[in-house]
């Protein structure tokens, strides 16, 4: 558009992070991206006991799910 704005364009952010409460609420929080039409990126554990995965949302949205 004129004033130079391109939605839907990240805008250097490169993702969003919500850290867990409980590690096993990742499962939960897996199917609940799914099911809102989000894709897995990837998912495992950075370390023992301390599971992430790293998604986007419908729009695109990197976001980093993670339990530290």
């Amino acid at each position: 558009d004129e004033a130079g704005e391109r939605p839907g364009d990240m805008g250097g952010i490169a993702h969003l992070g919500f850290r867990l409460v409980d590690p096993d609420d990742l499962p939960a929080a897996i199917d609940a991206v799914t099911r809102a039409g989000g894709t897995i990126l990837s998912h495992g554990e950075f370390c023992p006991g301390e599971p992430y995965a790293f998604v986007t949302d419908p729009d695109g949205y990197e976001l980093e799910i993670w339990f530290e």
